[in-house]
């Protein structure tokens, strides 16, 4: 779920387990501007002439959904900086990518029971989401792939209703603990079924990795999305935080028609998971793509939507997603443990939905609003 930038502009698209197609960057760069915005101002410098602060907009199709940049800095090079973020992009489909076919992940997901070296990116992201997958007793799962596609979802998906034969079986494949690193540094699968998917995380690591990027270019204030992933940093050009809308979890609802809250971001980050775009009513019982990998199948807890405020993205995005799959109760008491991270629940009522937030996310929110 991409949320809105309130009220600058707004657009949103909903999550995809599909995510990883490979990169089609189509970027679009606006010129650079002075500004008349206080928050810009710069000191005049030795010869008694200001800096020109720049306003950048950068914007194009990465894994299967949009990114876009809006940066804001005296130093910035745009022409330097989108080369810089497509090889960054690059990198980490070359590394994680499930779509590409010589991607390290793929030949690992293709491959024979054995040891696979994996880059120092793509370590980074696997020992972060077993770290999540054992915080959150297995909620979080990098290894639940199978089961997706069981249940119709995602690439290479299952047509037909699973039977609880197929469920069992497909659990099997499933389990994050069935992996483990070698001495050598090495991911070592005992099984070559065993397979990796990483776009419940990924997207966060680089919304991560191009906000730093941009920052080390100068960009004193910014904010990065990646197909509702955020980071956000500085200010926006009205002076104070950025203002994100979170779109509602309504059924058949267009990207951005409607929103639920508005989440102030300042030099945090922010992910979506939702179960509202992504489902289908088989004999009157609603399957969605939110599947359960402790028990294998889809979750049914009434819970919609829950949006996830953290330090970084990619804590944020895999948050959001293990807490889709918890549920309200055992989310809540969750997040709550956990110190700086903050989220918002939204679970379905007979008549639009309720809000749920935990300790300190009101913090973040600047306006609410419920059917």
């Amino acid at each position: 779920m991409l949320p809105c930038f309130w009220p600058e502009s707004r657009f949103s698209s909903s999550p995809n387990p599909r995510w990883w197609v490979g990169i089609a960057l189509v970027a679009s760069m606006v010129g650079c501007s002075s500004t008349n915005d206080p928050t810009f101002q710069t000191e005049p410098n030795s010869i008694d002439r200001k800096v020109t602060v720049q306003d950048i907009k950068l914007e194009g199709r990465i894994f299967g959904t949009r990114w876009m940049l809006k940066a804001r800095g005296a130093q910035v090079d745009q022409t330097q900086l989108l080369p810089l973020i497509e090889a960054e992009f690059e990198s980490i489909n070359q590394g994680m990518s499930t779509w590409r076919k010589d991607s390290d992940i793929s030949k690992f997901n293709t491959g024979d029971a054995g040891a696979y070296r994996f880059d120092d990116q793509s370590v980074e992201v696997i020992k972060r989401s077993f770290q999540v997958a054992r915080h959150t007793q297995g909620a979080f799962d990098p290894t639940v792939a199978p089961l997706i596609r069981l249940w119709g979802f995602g690439a290479k998906a299952h047509k037909e209703p699973p039977t609880p034969s197929l469920v069992n079986a497909a659990r099997q494949m499933v389990g994050y603990s069935k992996l483990r690193w070698n001495a050598q540094g090495q991911l070592v699968k005992n099984q070559p079924g065993l397979s990796l998917d990483l776009s419940a995380i990924a997207k966060g690591y680089a919304a991560d990795r191009i906000a730093a990027i941009v920052r080390a270019q100068g960009a004193q204030h910014g904010m990065v999305e990646i197909g509702g992933e955020v980071v956000a940093w500085g200010s926006r050009a009205q002076g104070g935080p950025w203002k994100l809308a979170v779109d509602a979890p309504v059924d058949g609802a267009k990207p951005g028609q409607d929103f639920a809250a508005i989440v102030k971001l300042m030099n945090k980050a922010m992910a979506t998971s939702g179960d509202y775009r992504q489902f289908r009513i088989e004999n009157g019982r609603r399957v969605q793509h939110i599947i359960d990998p402790r028990t294998g199948v889809p979750v049914e807890h009434g819970l919609a939507s829950v949006t996830v405020v953290a330090q970084d993205c990619i804590t944020a995005d895999a948050y959001a997603t293990a807490l889709m799959v918890m549920g309200v109760r055992d989310g809540l008491a969750l997040v709550n443990s956990i110190p700086r991270v903050d989220a918002l629940f939204l679970e379905r009522q007979p008549k639009g939905w309720r809000q749920i937030t935990s300790r300190n996310m009101g913090k973040y929110l600047i306006q609410k609003k419920a059917d």
